[in-house]
């Protein structure tokens, strides 16, 4: 589930169940602490809900001039690009898969909606080309064609301070070639079926063989359906952008 601050609309985290992107509210420290002190607050919990049923609407339509409308309500609406992507956009996502998966929706009623989201995806984006080393490196896993997580992990970790950048490249080859030119601390597995973290693991192996010594991620939704299914296979397991965030610091701070 996704939790706001009921107060102050800022988006607190990513809470279990992960595989239910259904909307909540919460409170979070800063504004417990106003409370706590005396100051009367309102609560504005229905603004997030009201924006993100627009955006649903307007994704929905696939019209996507309204995707500048809808970037310029969440800048007015104090909405950061990570909050954003992870707080309203990716259920969103998370939504309209549940549709298709149940046959409400059709395949091209999926595909516009995931359109209109790369274009707004698209506006965010304010990643020209990291120089030097990365702190991840992000690929499809062999198979995946899901592309709009990856690139929305990239932007919303970047507006956390980690440099990240989404790769095209799926073969082992080319990625040994990429990775030896970006050095990236990380490479990480984006995997939404179970076969996905195989290839990813058998990549894993492949790398590490060929010299690759950084660490890598597993991370996408086939993770999150079983999160414990592959602990303990070489490499690690995030669930959440948050997650990935404290692992890259982490790995900063041994440096």
């Amino acid at each position: 589930m996704i939790r706001w601050c009921a107060y102050c609309q800022r988006l607190l985290a990513e809470v279990p169940p992960l595989t239910n992107f259904d909307i909540s509210h919460g409170m979070c420290a800063r504004c417990a602490a106003r409370l706590e002190a005396g100051e009367s607050l309102v609560e504005q919990n229905q603004s997030v809900i009201h924006f993100y049923r627009a955006l649903f609407d307007a994704a929905s339509a696939g019209d996507q001039d309204t995707c500048a409308v809808m970037v310029q309500q969440a800048h007015a609406a104090g909405f950061s690009g990570a909050e954003l992507l992870v707080g309203l956009v990716q259920p969103a996502l998370g939504k309209i898969g549940e549709l298709w998966e149940t046959g409400k929706v059709s395949v091209a009623d999926e595909h516009r909606f995931s359109a209109w989201c790369a274009r707004m995806l698209a506006m965010l984006d304010s990643a020209a080309a990291i120089p030097g080393a990365l702190d991840l490196l992000i690929v499809q896993a062999r198979g995946n064609r899901h592309e709009l997580g990856p690139r929305m992990a990239a932007q919303a970790l970047a507006d956390h301070g980690i440099s990240a950048h989404v790769a095209s490249e799926r073969a082992v080859h080319d990625l040994l070639r990429l990775s030896r030119e970006r050095q990236p601390a990380w490479i990480g597995f984006s995997c939404a079926l179970p076969e996905h973290v195989e290839s990813a693991l058998e990549a894993m192996s492949q790398l590490a063989h060929a010299g690759f010594q950084g660490g890598v991620i597993l991370s996408g939704q086939a993770l999150r359906r079983h999160p414990t299914a592959w602990v303990g296979r070489g490499a690690e397991v995030c669930l959440t952008i948050e997650d990935a965030r404290e692992l890259i610091l982490r790995g900063r701070e041994r440096l």
